[in-house]
């Protein structure tokens, strides 16, 4: 009777393990996408994809900088139109380096800098697409099935649409990401 006991709870505590990484690992795809969405619609290897995402044979084992969507809001209103990009350059990485990985913290790995921001979508009517924060983030992907490392280095722009005249029209962009919009019809 105790053998039973015992081999309905090892029984109970993988299941609950199992459980427990099929939910952070959806929970973690869902982030990526929400992350990358302005990419997506533009991309079109599915190799590329799933190693930005993290699908697929791709999980990402390390990110860093500020991963953070931007907005997106007011699609058809000139001003005040929010949209943002996202451009991503995708690096080999050869030799693995573990032992800097383990110091993540002080490691940044976007040696050859970040690309340049992606340019803007146009802007409804006659306003002007001007970019109010610029923010950089990263992540290493690995290839589960052929012990592949790739380095994605992200430049985030958010835009937001102004009338030709507007006094923000030369402002340089802030180095952070916006603040999410509050939705309150949302919980």
């Amino acid at each position: 009777m105790a053998s039973l006991i015992i081999l309905l709870a090892g029984l109970a505590a993988v299941l609950g393990w199992t459980s427990f990484r099929y939910r952070r690992r959806w929970l973690s795809i869902d982030a990526a996408l929400t992350s990358i969405g302005p990419v997506l619609a533009r991309q079109q290897n599915p190799e590329v994809l799933s190693a930005l995402c993290g699908s697929g044979d791709w999980r990402t084992i390390l990110a860093g900088g500020q991963n953070h969507p931007g907005i997106h809001a007011n699609e058809t209103r000139c001003p005040g139109r929010l949209f943002y990009t996202v451009s991503t350059r995708q690096t080999l990485i050869e030799d693995v380096p573990l032992s800097r990985w383990l110091k993540f913290g002080k490691w940044n790995p976007c040696t050859s800098g970040f690309p340049q921001p992606a340019p803007p979508e146009k802007c409804p009517e006659e306003c002007l697409p001007v970019c109010t924060h610029k923010w950089n983030g990263w992540t290493i992907a690995c290839n589960l099935r052929t012990g592949q490392y790739v380095l994605n280095a992200n430049t985030y722009a958010q835009y937001r649409c102004l009338m030709p005249g507007s006094p923000d029209l030369n402002k340089e962009p802030n180095l952070y990401p916006p603040e999410q919009l509050e939705r309150p019809g949302l919980l």
